[in-house]
């Protein structure tokens, strides 16, 4: 996968050289990190078996008993959900005990595989709101919560984006001169080597203080963000991504990451044959299709007509594989970057990804971002194993008291491409499934 073009775009993958053979793959898929192509096994799952079910904590949440009301087993948004729009079907996540059915009421349902060391395991899939609380009855059934993936509610990010500084006309005019002019850096100043300016402790809740006053440092440590919205092209962020360093894996090298949510929807493409993938649902990018030299043309998601694109030029083997990057948030970056006013709905477009084999004829292993939307490759930071942030500095810091920015580059990126974490190489599926998914469809 290009997760984000025939990977995924993210921050924390192992690599190795698994790039895209065309000949194998008949969809190349890319994983980037943001700010985020596997074999399921399909098999029956036994009936819950009546286990005592104990007191658990999961997504910052205590779930609920199994002797307790169903209503406290169901999140309160689905609740509310269940009580205004009953006919709805909603996608869920519920934390059960190993073996519990749930196709009764979730008919394209898939269990995680993986059970932690008390029995606990999650099974996802759509249910009628008006069945939820019949979901939750279930025995075996701890909690149900809303599948939301790394997606914010609505509110939120709008309500964010209005209290947010706007430039003016003059500036916003001045901002799409400077990024069409083609005047940029692609090379952050940031720092590979961060450390720490102080020490400071959380409350009474992780007790670092009292690790430190015994000599620990966390030196040669490795910390895991179990969550989503890493960007790692920030300055204090570039090069402290983890790698996979087991030279075996077929991820050797990549960095180090893992996206449920996408892994999620790619299994009911692969189990259901449904196409959320390259639909843009995810943080898997789809970049299946091919252009070349003499032809260039490509539709990205929310575009409303094709582009004929200036490519790279450094194809061995003369196809490119061609995609749109799975980031909304780089949406409102398209009225700016082509001097338009947006839309009622103000959505906009997403960039195109291109991936390409620059180092053998069909192996791909370098990912460009259309970051500017001036439909143009040839000027976008090369993505690689070795080198996999995206980004483009036009300008300095923005001063709220003049409402200016600085007019030259400072180092630090202001638009980010995030970070890939896996190209599709056609032999191997995506990083994580193994550990992670291994997917049950209960028949």
């Amino acid at each position: 996968m290009a997760g984000y073009p025939a990977g995924r775009f993210r921050g924390k993958e192992r690599h190795t050289v698994t790039r895209w053979r065309t000949r194998r793959s008949t969809r190349l898929f890319a994983a980037f990190s943001i700010l985020a192509s596997v074999s399921m096994l399909a098999l029956s799952a036994g009936p819950f078996a009546g286990q005592q079910v104990g007191v658990a904590e999961a997504r910052n949440m205590l779930i609920s008993t199994a002797d307790q009301d169903t209503a406290s087993r169901l999140n309160p948004v689905l609740v509310e959900r269940a009580r205004q729009t009953p006919d709805a079907s909603i996608t869920v996540h519920a934390y059960v005990m190993e073996g519990t059915d749930l196709s009764a009421y979730m008919p394209d349902a898939l269990q995680r595989r993986w059970v932690s060391p008390d029995g606990l395991t999650i099974t996802t899939g759509t249910v009628r709101a008006r069945n939820l609380e019949k979901l939750a009855s279930v025995p075996g059934v701890i909690s149900v919560d809303p599948m939301t993936g790394a997606y914010a509610p609505a509110s939120l990010p709008q309500s964010e984006l209005q209290a947010a500084p706007q430039p003016n006309a003059e500036l916003r005019a001045s901002m799409t001169a400077r990024i069409q002019s083609g005047e940029r850096n692609n090379t952050p100043g940031g720092q590979s080597s961060a450390s720490p300016n102080g020490w400071y402790d959380v409350l009474n809740t992780h007790h670092s203080a009292e690790a430190w006053d015994l000599g620990y440092t966390g030196a040669g440590v490795k910390a895991m963000v179990n969550d989503s919205g890493v960007d790692f092209t920030n300055p204090d962020l570039i090069g402290t991504w983890a790698v996979v360093e087991d030279e075996a894996s077929p991820y050797f090298g990549w960095p180090e990451q893992f996206d449920a949510f996408s892994m999620f929807l790619h299994a009911r493409d692969v189990l259901l044959g449904e196409a959320n993938i390259a639909s843009g649902a995810g943080y898997y990018a789809d970049t299946s299709a091919v252009v070349s030299d003499s032809n260039s043309s490509y539709q990205p998601l929310d575009s409303a007509s094709a582009y004929d694109y200036t490519l790279t030029g450094t194809s061995l083997s003369g196809e490119y594989h061609i995609g749109t990057h799975p980031d909304t948030s780089l949406r409102p970056w398209y009225f700016i970057a082509t001097g338009q006013e947006p839309g009622e709905n103000g959505a906009g477009e997403r960039p195109a990804i291109l991936v390409v084999d620059e180092n053998t004829a069909g192996w791909y292993d370098t990912v460009y971002v259309d970051l500017d939307f001036d439909n143009d490759f040839s000027d976008e930071k090369a993505m690689t194993k070795s080198d996999p942030i995206s980004g483009a500095d036009w300008w300095g810091a923005y001063n709220p008291e003049t409402g200016e920015y600085d007019a030259e580059p400072d180092g630090y990126y202001d638009i980010s491409g995030g970070l890939i974490y896996w190209i599709s190489d056609g032999m191997n599926s995506g990083p994580g499934r193994r550990l992670v998914v291994g997917i049950r469809r209960h028949r």
